[in-house]
């Protein structure tokens, strides 16, 4: 693989001169914060405004200058198509489809790729690409608005790619959820079928319906997204305290409906 630091700008720093750029961002912000405190009342609230986009946008050169390498993998990434792809667990990790997952990620191209992405990149390529960078929160966006975005954004890739489909992302990660749950519960020590008729009454479905979920979701997600979620409730309920959690991951599947 070509390494040539050419290849790579964002590396190219003189590492002293990279180093007093980032302590004079970081007193900056520090500035800002103790200029900003509410416990000095109005006095503090003077051109608080002013000094809170400053601040996020000094965030942003920090992260530039110490994780650039990164956002340019994830633009990379965004270029194939291609996204995150979390570690495996026990069921999952020496599958072919994962380990092949892996070895497409885990390339120096995409860091070099990703550097410049034109004027006017590809809408469908610039949607994935944000959704890559909203996963990793390089802006420590609230969880919320992380999702929502996401959510969001890749609606918008599925209606301008699968516009003859009828079953919508969250449809689909509503369905993922609910058998995430099942496979939870029956971590938990219930029967599946109890797990099965639990969910499908929450959700207001029959049992068969729910059924079929897991079937449609390896077709429309693949095999090995849909392995990995039930892989990781199963480890989570193995490990979780019972009662609050169960409450709080059905309370999760129900608020998708």
């Amino acid at each position: 693989m070509d390494s040539d630091t050419d290849d790579y700008p964002r590396r190219m720093w003189n590492q002293h001169e990279r180093d007093k750029c980032v302590a004079l961002l970081i007193d900056r912000l520090i500035e800002l914060e103790r200029k900003t405190d509410p416990k000095n009342g109005m006095q503090s609230a003077k051109e608080k405004d002013l000094a809170a986009f400053c601040a996020l946008k000094i965030a942003g050169q920090l992260v530039s200058a110490l994780a650039g390498w990164a956002l340019d993998h994830q633009a990379g990434l965004a270029l194939e198509g291609l996204e995150f792809v979390p570690l495996g667990t026990v069921k999952t990790s020496q599958r072919p489809d994962y380990l092949t997952s892996r070895s497409m990620v885990d390339d120096h191209r995409h860091e070099r790729n990703g550097f410049d992405m034109g004027d006017s990149p590809d809408p469908i390529v610039a949607r994935r690409w944000l959704v890559n960078l909203l996963r990793a929160n390089p802006g420590g966006f609230d969880l919320r608005l992380q999702q929502f975005a996401i959510s969001d954004l890749k609606a918008g890739d599925w209606q301008a790619t699968e516009q003859d489909r009828k079953v919508t992302p969250t449809i689909l990660n509503m369905w993922l959820r609910a058998i995430s749950f099942v496979e939870y519960r029956k971590a938990r020590g219930f029967k599946k079928y109890k797990a099965q008729q639990e969910v499908a009454e929450a959700l207001g479905v029959s049992d068969s319906t729910l059924r079929t979920w897991e079937l449609q979701l390896r077709k429309e997600l693949g095999q090995l997204a849909v392995s990995r979620a039930l892989s990781f409730a199963e480890n989570y309920g193995s490990r979780g305290r019972a009662g609050e959690w169960d409450v709080l991951l059905l309370l999760a599947v129900k608020n998708d409906t």
